[in-house]
């Protein structure tokens, strides 16, 4: 069973119990973690660590990059702290995998996505909230996205299809793409929020 989540972050307004439910309902995924920022709905348990100060979450497989092979199961005490002041490079440092991550300090949350790119993640904004998602779908399926068809886009790929253009046929606002390693451009995404 491959990893589907769902990770809402809070601008810091508290995440209501309706709309947990309400997402847990439309995406079909389980609450695996809640924060008073973010919240997390995952299909594998197995597959998300939660730090020792409940501050650190990650979603996806983590190995330590020297000594022991095995998957990591448990985030260390400090971990959340480091990710912090190294900017996400205390993971990429000290590890390796596919995941996402996200770290709550200071009136602050950041997330950060493994550099080889193996964990897939899209995001996209609705009210107070910033919604992280394996699939673009599940954006779609719980509100935070809403694209529709560009129809003038439509129109001038039929009229001349062997013209190449420079848009695409959804409209704006569409799932975005967390690209491989984009702790600074996250960051800026939830910058206002800080």
């Amino acid at each position: 069973m491959s990893l589907r989540y769902l990770l809402l972050v809070s601008d810091g307004h508290r995440i209501g119990d309706g709309l947990v439910q309400r997402v847990k309902q439309s995406s079909e995924l389980g609450i695996e973690y809640e924060h008073n920022r973010f919240v997390l709905f995952a299909n594998v348990s197995s597959d998300v660590l939660i730090s020792p100060d409940g501050n650190s979450i990650v979603v996806g497989k983590l190995f330590h990059r020297h000594g022991n092979p095995a998957q990591v199961r448990q985030l260390e005490n400090g971990d959340s702290s480091l990710v912090l002041k190294t900017e996400g490079r205390h993971l990429i440092e000290r590890f390796w995998g596919s995941y996402v991550a996200a770290v709550s300090a200071a009136g602050k949350c950041h997330v950060l996505r493994d550099p080889s790119g193996g964990a897939p993640c899209y995001y996209g904004r609705g009210g107070h909230l910033t919604a992280f998602a394996s699939e673009a779908a599940l954006l779609v399926d719980t509100g935070f996205v809403s694209p529709s068809v560009d129809w003038e886009v439509v129109g001038r790929a039929l009229f001349r299809p062997h013209l190449p253009l420079g848009q695409t046929a959804v409209s704006e606002p569409a799932p975005k793409v967390v690209e491989q390693y984009q702790y600074v451009v996250i960051q800026s995404v939830l910058r206002e929020m800080e």
